[in-house]
C-alpha cells in the first residue's frame, strides 16, 4: 500500500513540474511578445515565479520533466487571435471545445465515408466507417 500511495504522489509531482515550466514558457512567450509596457514586465515576473516552482518541484522528483508545447501552442495562439486576457481565462472553455469540435468532425467524416460506401454497395461499408474514424 505505502509504494502505491508514493508511486502516486510522485505522479502527482511530475504532474505539478510539468505544469510549471509548461506555464513558465507560456507567460515568457507572451513577455517577449507583448507591447504594452506595463503587462510585459508582469508576464515576464509570473515565467520567473513559475521557473522557481519548477526548481523547487524538480528538487523533490530529483528529475527533470517536459513541458506540453501543445499547451503553449494554444494559449500563444489564442493570445494572438483572441487576445491574452481571454486565453489566460478562458483557456480550458477554448480547448475542451477545441476537443468537442474534432471529435464531431471526426464522427462527420466516419458518417461520410459510410453512406458513400453504401452508396456504391460496397458491403464492407462499416469497416471503411471504422477506419476512416
Amino acid at each position: 500500500m505505502k509504494n502505491t500511495a508514493n508511486a502516486a504522489l510522485l505522479c502527482d509531482v511530475y504532474r505539478f513540474q510539468g505544469e510549471e515550466i509548461t506555464g513558465a514558457l507560456i507567460y515568457e512567450r507572451l513577455a517577449k511578445k507583448c507591447k504594452d509596457a506595463h503587462n510585459a514586465p508582469v508576464l515576464a515576473d509570473i515565467a520567473s515565479a513559475e521557473k522557481r516552482h519548477f526548481a523547487f518541484w524538480k528538487i523533490i522528483s530529483g528529475q527533470d520533466v517536459t513541458s506540453s508545447w501543445g499547451w503553449i501552442m494554444l494559449f500563444i495562439l489564442l493570445a494572438q487571435f483572441l487576445g491574452l486576457t481571454f486565453a489566460l481565462q478562458k483557456g480550458t472553455l477554448v480547448a475542451i471545445s477545441g476537443i468537442i469540435t474534432g471529435i464531431a468532425a471526426a464522427l462527420s467524416m466516419v458518417a461520410s465515408n459510410y453512406l458513400a460506401s453504401k452508396a456504391e454497395d460496397d458491403p464492407k461499408a462499416k469497416k471503411a466507417a471504422l477506419y476512416t474514424g
